[in-house]
């Protein structure tokens, strides 16, 4: 028998896989866990409760997708964005942003309450907030929707549809007012705003989705957002057209007329189609000079409308012939024909020297009148054996085989992804061509131009590249790196950079190399520390993308790899927390949120996940932003619940982790949670948002028994003035089989029996612990000398605790806190028995 005393000093290895149970061989094994649910791992070591979440409003819709989008303009001025069905809304220093507030005259005690306001200017189902009336109280700080509105009242409904009875309501004596929620009409439907992806620049955010024209969303301020269509500039293009269709215009500025001689070279040899409205087309002049156009009108699959755009001219001729001269070379006459030498021309029509028609010919020595003809491939035309004409005849320069189609369209479909790099705005994935990317000209991210007008190649000009490999494989997202832009393929992780070794990417020095085989998720990526985080293709492995500088190139190892049952069911959506705790945080495809705490130069990766509190509660977006305060960063969510049996989705944030000094009054550990804070009371109001659910409670300081919400309202059992209300959740721990104490080798497969268990805490209050989570015993904090109205003190320290258990192979031990009070685990310290 073999006595042994250990500590477990740090739980930044996060919870295990199942299959790593035996590898005590691992120097992470001494740090990690077998469970950590609601425990955020600290890159110090400790274990930290993870703080609750505070309740900010409901998603308009509870029955549709919704996703989260950070904006962050600065660190002072950053927003939450709420994208849902044709919709988006705002969110900005913990609240939903409103507009500008109207005066409330009236309001009546009935069933539906109705609301008079001069002017009010709302719409039926607009979601209002309304407050500050003097005698309906039962108003305040609530939001309801409006209906039957006329010019100057309106009736209430709650957020379900349901006319509000106002009938027991205190009479309305005066004042009040009502603000419209800020909103956003979009082109999104609920089934797109999960694959949005976005870059961000200053006050414009660039959207894409594949189904859908690039668009960008502006701000002036709080309430003045605009979305709109993005007016690109010249291109993208496909390749210059490679066969013999030529293209005609019917002018030379504004609306023309595009023809096209046959359909071959477009869309799949099918002709223009509906869809091409809207897409661009690059067209080549007499002079070698490039117009561009937008296609404004589909007439048939040989010819549409389309307007040349900005300052291009077609320097179009089409002027009549009056003679030609059977010599060598071929002399037309044609009065004041404006023609260059070294112009293309087009000659259709001509009556009895009909060799001429339907041919492309080179201007040489013109006069006002007359010119001579040259082949395009060179030499004189001799005309002598041609027949004699007789009349007629045009000279067109509107026909030509060089031409270029837009890379987006309805046809073609948009790109997938988008990011800045190099100052170039880059677009990637789109579905007709999905493994090429366009960045746009240098500081001009709207104009994709990929010469000069004289087909003159700069390096500040537009770039395209289409990866180069052995299979198709559509870029899912590209971000920026020091080390080049960085693309995610279904089939592989690329670098992009400039041909050479410190060269910029340029049109003429660009190039792509496949770093890494394992291919991406559609989920955009995460920066942190020096790092990509991704998302492997199948959902499973999360894996860091980074340079290293010994290979001179980019690793990838998986992050998941301890941890492999962590992503069960798929990640589908990360966001990045670094402070304080530099935190990744996942949604999996079943609602459950993981954490992954991440510190490459502390070699800290450790896995944790977290049960937000409530019936039925599924995390289904997250997305993080700097703090009002600044000296955080705060971690939204959208959570799906069951609340009073009907299916809502909230939006909130994980409050600040609990710091040194914090005074437990303000301990915030309940989910879906909401704080009075005031004179003291006994009823608490406002929330309607948890009506008949069962609530846990911290009322200055102390725990307090669980209610029922009521009417919107709960009664406590003693009079507090600062009250955190919501639903409350259990945070455990559970150890490694410890491997200590043998005489001869491995205390593995030995009977154990720990005898003593110390925890060492930090201003901790609450837990119970046993041999497993369906036997625990609660420990006691509260001294004797502890006075009754007052909180437990916060204990640091060693917690001596009494621990059932028994001899067995694995002595493990489960840990659980449930109180809504601050819990700081440090170490583990136990004494124990192995028997050889």
């Amino acid at each position: 028998m073999a006595k042994a005393s250990g500590i477990q000093t740090a739980f930044n290895g996060g919870e295990w896989s199942p299959l790593m149970d035996a590898r005590v061989d691992l120097s992470k094994y001494g740090n990690s866990l077998a469970t950590m649910i609601n425990y955020i791992p600290m890159v110090q070591g400790p274990a930290k409760k993870r703080p609750g979440t505070r309740f900010v409003a409901r998603t308009k819709y509870s029955d549709r997708v919704t996703e989260l989008i950070d904006f962050e303009f600065s660190v002072e001025q950053p927003y939450i964005l709420e994208f849902g069905d044709l919709y988006i809304r705002f969110f900005k220093d913990h609240s939903s942003i409103f507009e500008s507030t109207k005066t409330i005259t009236a309001a009546t005690a009935a069933d539906p309450v109705v609301i008079t306001s001069t002017a009010h200017l709302y719409l039926d189902g607009d979601e209002i907030l309304i407050d500050t009336i003097v005698g309906m109280t039962e108003l305040n700080s609530r939001r309801f929707l409006v209906s039957n509105k006329t010019a100057n009242t309106y009736e209430l409904q709650n957020l379900d549809g349901v006319d509000v009875d106002g009938t027991a309501f205190t009479a309305y004596s005066s004042g009040g007012t009502s603000a419209l929620v800020h909103e956003v009409v979009t082109a999104y439907p609920q089934t797109d705003v999960h694959d949005l992806k976005y870059a961000q620049s200053a006050d414009v955010m660039y959207l894409t989705h594949p189904s859908h024209k690039q668009r960008k969303l502006s701000r002036t301020g709080d309430t003045s957002w605009t979305l709109e269509d993005i007016a690109f500039k010249d291109g993208p293009y496909l390749g210059v057209n490679t066969t013999d269709t030529k293209m005609t215009l019917s002018g030379s500025t504004g609306s023309v007329t595009v023809t096209i001689s046959a359909t071959t070279g477009v869309n799949d040899d099918e002709g223009f189609k509906s869809t091409d409205v809207d897409r661009v087309i690059r067209w080549e002049n007499n002079n070698g000079d490039w117009v561009w156009l937008i296609i404004t009108a589909f007439t048939s699959t040989t010819q549409v409308t389309a307007t040349i755009q900005g300052d291009g001219d077609a320097e179009i001729v089409n002027k009549a012939i009056t003679n030609t001269t059977q010599a060598d070379p071929v002399v037309i006459t044609s009065n004041s024909h404006g023609l260059q030498n070294g112009d293309k021309i087009f000659i259709t029509g001509v009556g009895g020297m009909v060799e001429l028609n339907t041919n492309t010919y080179i201007v040489a020595n013109k006069s006002t009148n007359n010119f001579d003809l040259e082949e395009v491939t060179g030499g004189t035309v001799d005309g002598t054996g041609f027949g004699a004409y007789t009349s007629g005849g045009t000279i067109n320069t509107d026909r030509t085989e060089s031409w270029r189609l837009g890379v987006w369209s309805d046809t073609t479909g948009y790109p997938s992804t988008v990011t800045f790099f190099g100052d170039r705005l880059y677009f990637a994935g789109n579905p007709a061509t999905p493994d090429r990317l366009d960045g746009s000209t240098v500081g001009d991210y709207e104009n994709f131009a990929p010469t000069d007008t004289d087909g003159t190649v700069i390096d500040d000009n537009a770039v395209s590249f289409t990866l180069n490999a052995n299979n198709v494989n559509a870029i899912r997202w590209i971000i920026d790196d020091e080390k080049g832009l960085l693309a995610g393929t279904a089939g592989g992780e690329w670098v992009i950079k400039g041909s050479t070794q410190n060269e910029i990417i340029t049109p003429t020095s660009i190039d792509a190399t496949r770093s890494k085989s394992f291919g991406s998720a559609n989920i955009s990526p995460v920066r942190a520390d020096a790092s990509i985080l991704f998302i492997q293709r199948a959902g499973r492995k999360l894996r860091e993308l980074g340079y290293v500088f010994e290979n001179d190139g980019f690793t990838a190892p998986d992050m998941t790899l301890f941890s492999e049952h962590i992503t069960l069911s798929g990640m589908v959506r990360l966001a990045y927390q670094q402070e304080p705790a530099s935190v990744v945080w996942a949604v999996r495809a079943d609602g459950v949120l993981l954490g992954f705490t991440y510190q490459r130069d502390q070699d800290v990766t450790g896995w944790h996940r977290h049960f937000i509190g409530g019936v039925d509660a599924k995390v289904k977006s997250v997305a993080a932003i700097p703090a009002p305060t600044e000296d955080r960063d705060d971690a939204w969510i959208i959570v799906e619940r069951t609340v009073n049996g009907q299916t809502v989705q909230f939006v909130e944030f994980l409050t600040k982790l609990w710091e040194n000094g914090d005074d437990v009054k303000d301990a915030f550990f309940v989910d879906a949670g909401s704080t009075y804070d005031g004179a003291p009371v006994t009823t608490i109001t406002g929330l309607e948002y948890l009506e008949g659910e069962t609530v846990t409670i911290l009322a200055d300081g102390s725990t307090h028994p669980t209610k029922v919400v009521t009417d919107a309202s709960i009664t406590l059992d003693r009079s507090s003035s600062k009250v955190h209300v919501g639903k409350g959740y259990d945070s455990d721990m559970e150890p490694l089989k410890p491997e200590l104490g043998s005489e001869d080798g491995t205390a593995q497969g030995k009977m154990k029996r720990t005898h003593k268990l110390f925890i060492r805490m930090f201003q901790s209050v609450g837990g119970s612990v046993g041999r497993d989570e369906n036997n625990l015993e609660v420990i006691n904090f509260r001294k004797s000398s502890d006075p009754m109205n007052q909180p437990v003190p916060l204990f640091t320290g060693d917690k001596r605790v009494s621990l059932n258990t028994r001899n067995d192979r694995d002595d493990q031990f489960y840990w659980r806190h449930s109180d809504p009070l601050p819990s700081n685990i440090l170490a583990f310290i136990r004494k124990l028995v192995t028997n050889d």
